[in-house]
């Protein structure tokens, strides 16, 4: 049984050949070094696994309301 597992992906990395330059430089990044993104809506997708690769399809698109 496969069970939903909710998230938000903020980057994905394929493959590591160096986990340790990686884990080094997520360590150092903070979050003030991240430019400001203005975001206005949210998109909903569904994610199917598959030999290939995932494929995502677009559900539904939330609009957002506030200051830009």
């Amino acid at each position: 049984m496969i069970t939903n597992n909710p998230h938000v992906t903020l980057g994905r990395v394929r493959s590591i050949r160096n986990r340790r330059t990686l884990t080094s430089s997520l360590q150092k990044a903070s979050l003030s070094e991240l430019n400001a993104v203005h975001v206005d809506r949210i998109g909903l997708y569904a994610s199917e696994l598959a030999a290939t690769g995932a494929r995502h399809t677009l559900l539904n698109t939330i609009p957002l309301q506030g200051e830009p």
